[in-house]
């Protein structure tokens, strides 16, 4: 299990290398010298995406799908929901019952719609706010969902959501996009691509739970600024050296929306990051982004206050580390300062609205998500 679970999170990670768990424990047992030159000569093997990917495709081929599904989900990076508890009594229910569009939910990492966790939270939301609700995925069955959410890359997710949205006649007068951590990525891929288009519905409102919204730049529980800081800066500065390769960026989930700040001004982060276009900060710069972006009425950013799993944390409050790893609100970054995809029209407007919860990533009440539900949703 354990040689699963390492694979598991360099696939997550974009260094899929049996070399790699070697060189993180050399980085804990000496010296940080040592460490970087073990990390440079690992960065001159050639073409690490292509090995790497076709070593992720034997091991599924070897485990299995329905096994490696089983293997992402109980892995220590997984983001699952919280199985939560809910008042049985039937009058436990929002005042603004039947007051607002539908609910469309979407799951974190290694989690699906077909588990208990999300089912119950669609469920039990939509009865509580006397709404359609549903949770979409973007594979056919548990399996599919799951392995999508790593192996299949972040454009490509939004897509199969908006194809499943457009399906759906329940919310094809709108809807409200709920995200549990990565989820938040598809609310908003959604947004930015398929807001206003031809016959698509609009997301009228984007409640981001403990959402990666705008990148990460580190390992879960490897904090730039931590303990393990200088460590872990060379660790991100290794990933920012195979993440933004095509042949990873084509295929990897988390490799899409890993922003290294090193590299923000470089020409492969450029050129094929799908952050760095999400962002209007790449090569090139699609305003369609901005029009759509400014479509949705509100957005509602739920920060977890010790959140381990999301680095910079910060990021789920659209921040930022800048180029000297020093932690920028959102109004100090720079897509905010020019406005690069509509962030500063959208606060300008009063649409940015935070919160935030005391515990670590995904950790919330049902009390908390009705909460919100009856705070945000519109």
């Amino acid at each position: 299990m354990k040689f699963f679970s390492l694979l598991i999170v360099l696939a997550a990670l974009q260094v899929i290398s049996a070399g790699f768990s070697d060189l993180v424990k050399l980085g804990f047992q000496h010296t940080l010298k040592q460490t970087k030159k073990a990390l440079d000569s690992y960065t001159t093997k050639k073409s690490i995406d292509e090995h790497g990917i076709g070593l992720l495709k034997m091991a599924i081929s070897i485990r299995g799908e329905d096994a490696f599904a089983d293997d992402l989900m109980q892995s220590e990076f997984a983001a699952l929901a919280p199985d939560l508890t809910f008042d049985a009594d039937a009058g436990h229910i929002s005042s603004r019952q039947g007051e607002i569009l539908p609910l469309v939910f979407l799951h974190g990492m290694g989690d699906s719609c077909y588990n208990r966790g999300m089912k119950n939270i669609a469920s039990e939301s939509g009865k509580y706010m006397g709404v359609y609700s549903v949770c979409v995925p973007t594979g056919e069955g548990r399996v599919k969902d799951t392995l999508n959410g790593f192996l299949m890359n972040m454009d490509d997710n939004v897509d199969a959501l908006a194809a499943a949205v457009l399906a759906d006649p329940e919310i094809s007068t709108g809807f409200n996009c709920v995200g549990l951590s990565q989820g938040n990525n598809l609310c908003r891929g959604y947004i930015q691509k398929y807001n206003g288009a031809a016959g698509y519905p609009l997301a009228s409102t984007h409640i981001s739970v403990h959402g990666p919204v705008v990148g990460v730049a580190s390992l879960p529980s490897c904090e730039i600024d931590g303990s393990h800081g200088p460590l872990c800066q060379t660790v991100s500065q290794l990933l920012g050296k195979v993440a933004y390769r095509p042949g990873i960026q084509s295929h990897l989930f988390q490799a899409d929306y890993f922003r290294q700040v090193k590299d923000v001004a470089s020409s492969d982060y450029k050129a094929n990051s799908q952050m760095a276009r999400w962002n209007n900060e790449g090569d090139d710069v699609d305003s369609s982004i901005n029009d759509r972006f400014a479509m949705t009425k509100r957005f509602a950013m739920i920060k977890a206050n010790a959140d381990t799993v999301i680095v910079p944390r910060e990021s789920e409050w659209f921040g930022a580390y800048d180029e000297h790893y020093r932690l920028l609100s959102m109004n100090e970054t720079e897509w905010y300062k020019n406005d690069l995809f509509g962030l500063k029209t959208a606060d300008l407007a009063g649409k940015i609205l935070f919160n935030s919860t005391d515990g670590n990533h995904l950790e919330f009440s049902s009390e908390q998500l009705f909460g919100w539900l009856d705070l945000y949703a519109l």
